[in-house]
């Protein structure tokens, strides 16, 4: 097929929204069966609009019908607004090597771009996006001549349904319906793999260590490591030490899993996990339906968690580098004393949509202006508090998870009736109302125990940093100190 009929056709598809919806009843129907892998793919389309299954037919047609029956990594790269950044990205895959050093088969791999963006915006700025969204589909289509490999989907979502949750929908459920064209027998041998399109450095042997990692067809969910240019890591001590204890405290409360019983395992980081096919489709697939905030690779960690076990869950240091251009932001803002902590910025990141126009050099230049490149022992708390209100939390739960009305909350969040945030406020509510009722000098003593562990936890997971730290005790609003 000509490239100027496969930009009409993408162009064409962009337009098309059916309904998606997510049921969690199909997601436990899946997680029970011990149907083959190809029935459970099968399973979980027929649940789904015909239209949309409809739509996975026309943009494998435009893309390549052909999948090579050595294929078995399948990787998908939401791109919203990365027009800039899309050509470099495509020149990594190409240059994958193998353990040996050779060119990576580029017959073992495929890799999708989901160029997406939202519409309904303001006129003008639905103009930019139109326009920058047409750029990226040129470009990508300019590599796909060099690079059969290179699949593209092309999609506008409407502004309130949630633009990256339901990227990620089309890419995974594009990339499972490719790897359903394989025989049975091989399907158990394949990968879907998650990166993002800020990605800056791909390690070459990235593919092949994540092939080597499925090669013996057990179904996993593997998280890889989300890492940043050393550059900025070796350079500047706030940076170093945010993104260094985020990774620690998160992975930390995944592995030691039942000290944390109710932070749902190791969770994924959308940029950098590897998933089997069947994994996938037992938990459901990706949730697309926006709520309260956006966390459809925390709600997928949660299905694999709730309804599969955490045992099929793990941890490899395949590293992937990426922009830190939200993290950035964020030591920015509470390095100035902004109340607008990391939770909230975290929380509301998706919907601040500027920070998607942030290329890594306008992130240096920030950097250079807004970031200090060491900091002040007072400095490091507000920092790194909101990890160990993380972490408070976390034990928190472990305590009072038999307290009337807790089990509801987690049922809620567990079935995607409320988000992983509304299931925190509501939580922590739960807290208060309970302990309210409390003689002052008994809840004193209670938090105190659960506040003194949590400390003990978090200086724990951030030992290699080679730092301590002591706290207030204020219950669930208790905060770090350096005294």
């Amino acid at each position: 097929m000509k490239i100027a009929e496969i930009k009409k056709g993408l162009l064409k598809l962009s337009k098309v929204s059916p309904n998606i919806i997510y049921s969690y009843d199909l997601t436990k129907m899946l997680s029970a069966s011990e149907h083959e892998t190809k029935t459970l793919i099968n399973d979980y389309y027929q649940a789904h609009p015909a239209e949309y299954l409809l739509e996975m037919m026309e943009f494998d047609k435009l893309n390549g019908e052909q999948v090579p029956d050595r294929r078995r990594a399948f990787i998908f790269v939401p791109c919203f607004n990365e027009e800039k950044n899309l050509e470099s990205l495509v020149e990594q895959y190409a240059a994958q090597k193998d353990f040996s050093g050779n060119e990576l088969d580029k017959d073992l791999f495929e890799v999708c771009f989901v160029v997406n963006f939202p519409e309904n915006e303001h006129t003008i700025t639905q103009k930019s996006y139109e326009k920058r969204f047409e750029e990226s589909i040129d470009i990508l289509l300019k590599e796909k001549e060099k690079h059969q490999n290179i699949h593209i989907i092309s999609k506008s979502f409407k502004l309130n349904l949630g633009s990256l949750g339901r990227a990620r929908k089309y890419g995974m459920d594009y990339c499972l319906y490719r790897i359903s064209k394989h025989p049975a027998r091989a399907i158990d041998f394949t990968l879907i793999l998650s990166n993002e399109g800020d990605t800056i450095n791909i390690p070459q042997t990235y593919i092949a260590s994540y092939l080597n990692f499925f090669a013996n067809g057990v179904s996993k969910f593997v998280q890889g490591k989300i890492e940043y240019p050393k550059e900025l890591l070796e350079a500047y001590e706030p940076i170093r030490l945010f993104t260094g204890c985020r990774e620690a405290v998160h992975l930390g409360q995944g592995i030691y899993n039942k000290e944390f019983p109710f932070f749902d395992g190791i969770m994924p980081i959308g940029r950098n996990f590897g998933v089997s096919p069947r994994i996938y489709v037992k938990a459901g697939g990706i949730d697309p339906i926006r709520r309260d905030d956006t966390d459809d690779d925390m709600n997928f960690g949660t299905d694999i968690h709730a309804n599969i076990g955490e045992h099929v869950k793990t941890f490899f240091p395949i590293e992937l580098i990426t922009n830190p251009r939200r993290e950035v932001m964020i030591i920015r803002d509470i390095l100035a004393g902004k109340q607008e902590d990391a939770k909230k910025s975290y929380e509301n990141f998706h919907s601040n949509r500027a920070i998607y126009d942030l290329s890594y050099s306008d992130i240096l230049d920030m950097v250079k202006v807004s970031i200090p490149k060491s900091l002040k022992k007072e400095e490091q708390c507000p920092l790194l508090n909101h990890y160990f209100q993380w972490i408070i939390r976390s034990r928190y739960k472990a305590t009072f998870y038999q307290l009337p009305g807790f089990s509801d909350i987690i049922d809620r969040h567990r079935s995607h009736k409320i988000s992983f945030w509304e299931k925190e406020r509501q939580l922590c509510y739960l807290f208060e109302n309970y302990l309210s009722g409390f003689e002052r000098q008994e809840r004193q003593v209670l938090e105190k125990n659960i506040v003194t562990e949590s400390l003990s936890w978090f200086n724990h997971f951030i030992s290699g940093f080679n730092l301590y730290f002591t706290c207030t005790f204020e219950g669930l609003k208790s905060s770090l100190n350096n005294h």
